[in-house]
């Protein structure tokens, strides 16, 4: 059977059966609670107050006797529908005794004094009073002269109503399941505007099963004037609604009910719309002292002779009625406006658009209107006002065509707005002081949403040049489009809107539209987009079987009037990927993506993303399938110095930060046609250093020695072209094949002294790009990939076509080592045999007996400083060798200056605000040289003066250091005696080492 066709008994009958159910669970939770002393005894009697309807809800006691150290446990279950006016109803208990790891039970104790007293206390509780759930409802109608209910509702009463037309209110006072209550209280609210009296009241009689209550009526014709009472309390109600109070002296359950009714007259004095439902202060309630419902959290009670009474509502049987008094009944106003226009079908609304005098006039917003209204209303000839834009005027307006006016409010349009001209009117009324134009729009039928009669209006606009800024319509701005609050319920809150001097006071409607556009305003937001990617410090082959993931983020922050904003992303090198490789995350709507092709600085694949709108700052991430690339093999970083994995055209958006490391170029095509780019603030993987290292090996077969030549090998450090070039060395050598190259060969290549356990210290760490390496004809055989620290020579399958049966074609390679922190490189460029002391960055070390040497320099010509493919040759440089002292000697300071630490003292914040240090200074620092400085000018001799000057004020303090305390830093500070630690000789050097570790020895103190 459905819902509607059950009866109130058995329609209460689930609802009190799942409450049932639903204690029982609560019950079951809480069985078996077992606390000590006096404490459990509380917890019991809270326990047992709490409505449960669970039949047996066990509570345990413990009581500890303090002369014999014997526990006794106490389990009793009490069935809270059992009359406990008699100790003889009580529940037994069960003892268990436990003494000397012994146990008796006795099973006929019965409960302690104490704990029967707590029962006894509970039964007479309030909580322990069965209260019946109220159920009833009320109606505002009649029944009319043929014997019909004739509704209340959706109607206006005025003074012109005849007194036949008003309504009753008529109410059904009802409950479900059993009580123990002699008598029962309930209260009837009069709906506001309405007056009655308790000689207006009477029993339904026979009309109690005319009136369509909510799940029936069932109930005698009338009870006798001894079995209930009504009485007026005034008006009391939360909207000052005149109170009746009606008790009972028998429960009016199911087959039971009490029908009554109060004749209804209006008051002439009160003007308004009203409406009541289960959610409002309830027309018909019961005591909460005698019943049990819902409250639905917006009404408790009443307050009655300067005392709050709590109430309980019905749950489920309340009706809903709407009327108004004294005016006409008003629908609520749901009409909302838009701004934009439509694009190949699609809406495009002005948000965020900058209009200019260039616009085009087809590419400029129209106003489009709904207006519509919500419920019952006597109102037939509403009227509405419609403000344009500020920065727009109106050159005309119409009727949106039937095709496609639901796409203009998002397809929430009810009706084909079809009407003639005589069916509504536009006119203006003036000017607003904010400038805006008003349109007064008059209707003569109601625009009801139900009847499907909203009528949409477009209104043709022309920009004004003149005007500059930012504009923004949303629920607290001059609304849209609004309706007079004599035709109009709000859902948002009212306005007031002035014109040609005269005021118009409107209702606003949820629907308001939030819209910010711009005009000779354009606003440029700032990229803040970024890229994961998960290959820090790992290395990639053709046998990886797990690719790292790559994600990105396409955002910006601050106001923006930018459309369809481009971006680059670069896949990084040695991995590559297609358009259908990237998955968009929701919401992210890209109008084109487009491959540019491998135009990263190292070859890396570009693509072009446009989207429709500027991305704010919460986009979504996408993410980006990853192919290896071993034919783009070597060691990559990417950081805020290199180009930008993901970022936006700089026309588009602003730098992420000030600065030159915040902008690129890419240069695209075979023309190299440069796109700028602007990065983000936010660095790749959002780490505090903002780079990923990770390497993609290349080659697969590494070559024999025996199937090459190398011959005229040769290092020269050059220096770089401009300040912003890296200084350099330069290997080169001539490499012969002496076999057929195959596809995916390759041999290694490094620069820097080898050390005794096979690493090599390079000279200069910054390797160049990937070099294509060619025949004379321009056919690419290989390539050298920069490995981070070392290059890596891998021949494709063109080698194999050039290097058949008796070709043995040579390639002279150029390969380069960079200093990356200047424009020298570390290995001097003068390597004439005279130069012995300025080669440049010292490597090599040796040990001296000699301690006049110690420090001194010398040139060191290696022998093994260049490794192909583990094999050894000499460079042919000459670099820095320096002889240390092999054994303990006296070091001073090598420099002689002087310094002043000067703190603030005044520090200025951004709101206007000063703070000022009245405890501040100044402190000079000396460093002496007596010999052995880097500058000779500095040696100051074991004789010297130390000066500092002041001015004279009285208002500072001067603190000096004493003679001694002087005399006690330079002892302290001048001097020490060190030893030099060599370590890791250069391989095949014995007596040659690459690190000096000085340490000390004793630091001198004074006697």
């Amino acid at each position: 059977m459905s819902e509607k066709g059950k009866t109130l008994v058995e329609r209460h009958a689930l609802k009190r059966l799942a409450k049932v159910e639903k204690n029982k669970q609560k019950a079951s939770e809480t069985a078996n609670v077992k606390k000590s002393g006096q404490n459990n005894r509380r917890s019991a009697e809270n326990s047992l107050s709490n409505n449960s309807t669970s039949a047996n809800q066990e509570q345990s006691s413990t009581y500890a006797s303090t002369s014999n150290d014997i526990t006794t446990n106490l389990q009793a279950s009490l069935n809270l529908s059992n009359d406990l006016s008699s100790l003889s109803n009580l529940p037994l208990a069960f003892n268990s005794v436990s003494s000397n790891n012994s146990t008796s039970n006795n099973s006929n104790s019965q409960l302690p004094v104490t704990l029967a007293a707590n029962f006894m206390t509970l039964a007479a509780t309030d909580a322990t009073v069965a209260k019946p759930d109220f159920t009833g409802t009320a109606l505002l109608g009649y029944i009319g002269t043929d014997g019909k209910y004739v509704s209340g509702s959706d109607i206006s009463y005025t003074s012109s109503t005849s007194a036949s037309s008003l309504p009753n209110l008529a109410f059904r006072l009802s409950t479900a399941n059993n009580d123990t209550t002699n008598s029962q209280q309930f209260f009837v609210m009069i709906p506001k505007g309405f007056k009655s009296s308790v000689n207006d009241f009477s029993q339904l009689g026979s009309s109690r099963y005319t009136y369509p209550f909510n799940a029936g009526f069932s109930g005698p014709e009338s009870f006798s004037s001894s079995e209930y009472s009504v009485k007026d309390l005034g008006e009391v109600g939360p909207n000052g609604e005149q109170l009746f109070s009606i008790t009972l002296t028998a429960n009016p359950n199911w087959g039971n009910n009490f029908g009554g009714q109060f004749k209804l007259t209006l008051d002439p004095t009160v003007t308004g719309q009203y409406s009541y439902n289960e959610y409002t202060a309830p027309l018909v309630s019961e005591l909460a002292s005698d019943g049990q419902g819902w409250n639905n959290g917006n009404f408790t009670g009443f307050t009655i002779d300067g005392k709050h009474v709590d109430v309980v509502n019905t749950e489920g049987y309340a009706s809903s009625i709407q009327y108004a008094v004294n005016q006409a009944l008003k629908p609520t106003f749901t009409g909302t406006a838009t701004l934009g226009n439509l694009s190949n079908g699609t809406f495009v609304s002005a948000n965020s658009t900058n209009y200019t005098a260039d616009t085009p006039t087809t590419d400029l917003p129209t106003l489009n209107v709904r207006l519509s209204t919500n419920g019952t209303t006597t109102v037939d000839k509403p009227q509405f006002i419609v403000a344009i834009p500020k920065g727009f005027t109106a050159t005309g307006n119409s009727l949106i065509s039937s095709d496609t006016v639901s796409k203009y409010f998002g397809d929430n349009f009810k009706g084909t707005n079809s009407f003639s001209s005589s069916d509504y009117s536009v006119e203006s009324i003036g000017t607003n002081s904010n400038g805006e134009e008003l349109y007064l729009v008059k209707l003569n039928f109601n625009p009801s949403e139900s009847n499907n009669k909203d009528l949409g209006l477009q209104f043709k606009l022309a920009l004004d040049s003149s005007a500059q800024g930012s504009y923004t319509y949303n629920s607290s701005s001059t609304p849209l489009v609004s309706e007079l609050a004599s035709d109009g319920q709000s859902t948002a809150g009212t306005a007031t809107i002035t014109a040609n001097g005269k005021t118009y006071d409107v209702v606003r409607s949820s629907n308001a539209t939030d819209v910010t556009y711009y005009i000779n305003n354009t606003q440029t937001p700032t990229f803040s987009g970024t890229a994961w990617f998960d290959a820090n410090e790992k290395v990639y082959n053709g046998n990886s079987a797990t690719l790292p993931t790559y994600t990105f983020r396409l955002s910006t922050y601050g106001n923006s009037t930018i459309k369809n904003p481009k971006f680059i992303l670069m896949i990084p090198a040695g991995f590559t990927a297609t358009k259908d490789d990237i998955t968009f995350g929701a919401g992210v709507n890209p109008t084109n993506v487009q491959d540019l092709g491998n135009y990263g600085p190292n070859g890396e694949k570009l693509f072009e993303i446009t989207l429709s709108s500027n991305p704010v700052w919460s986009s979504p991430t996408n993410t980006v399938k990853l192919t290896l690339d071993p034919q783009n093999g070597g060691s990559y970083k990417y950081s805020y110095n290199t180009a930008p994995l993901v970022s936006e055209l700089a026309g588009d958006a602003n730098q992420g930060a000030a600065g030159s490391d915040f902008t690129y170029t890419f240069k695209v095509g075979n023309d190299k046609t440069p796109i700028n780019v602007v990065k983000s603030q936010y660095p790749v993987n959002e780490q505090n250093d903002g780079s990923v290292s990770y390497t993609v090996q290349a080659g697969s077969t590494k070559l024999d020695t025996t199937s090459y030549n190398i011959s005229n090998l040769k290092v020269t450090p050059y220096k770089g072209e401009t300040i912003n070039d890296a200084g350099y060395e330069q290997l080169h050598f001539t490499f012969t094949p002496t076999t057929q190259l195959k596809s995916g060969d390759y041999f290694d290549v490094q620069l820097g002294l080898p050390n005794a356990d096979g690493s090599i210290k390079e000279y200069d760490t910054k390797l160049g790009n990937n070099l294509a390496i060619t025949t004379t004809d321009g056919t690419q055989v290989g390539t050298a990939y920069n490995m981070g620290t070392y290059y890596r020579i891998v021949f494709n399958a063109n080698a194999a076509k050039y290097t058949t049966g008796n070709n043995h074609p040579s390639w002279n390679l150029k390969l380069s080592w960079g200093n990356p922190g200047s424009q020298t490189p570390s290995i001097s460029t003068d390597q004439s045999s005279s130069n012995t002391t300025n080669l440049g960055t010292t490597f090599v070390y040796k040990y001296t007996n000699d301690l006049s040497l110690n420090g001194t320099k010398f040139a060191y010509t290696p022998t093994n400083d260049v490794t192909i493919n583990g094999q050894r040759y000499a460079s042919g440089l000459h670099i820095q060798g320096q002889y240390v002292y092999d054994g303990q000697y006296l070091k001073g300071n090598d420099q002689t200056y002087s310094s002043m630490v000067e703190p603030y003292n005044r520090i200025w914040y951004p709101d206007n605000k000063v703070g000022i240090a009245t405890n501040w200074y100044n402190r000079v620092t000396v460093n002496i040289a007596t010999n052995g400085a880097k500058n000779s000018n500095q040696n100051t001799s074991n004789n010297f003066d130390i000066t500092v000057s002041v001015g004279k004020n009285d208002v500072f303090n001067y603190q000096w250091a004493t003679d001694e305390d002087l005399a006690t830093q330079i002892k302290d500070h001048l001097a020490k005696y060190v030893t030099n630690d060599l370590s890791n000789t250069v391989d095949s050097e014995s007596n040659v080492y690459l690190n000096n570790n000085e340490k000390m020895v004793i630091k001198l103190t004074l006697k």
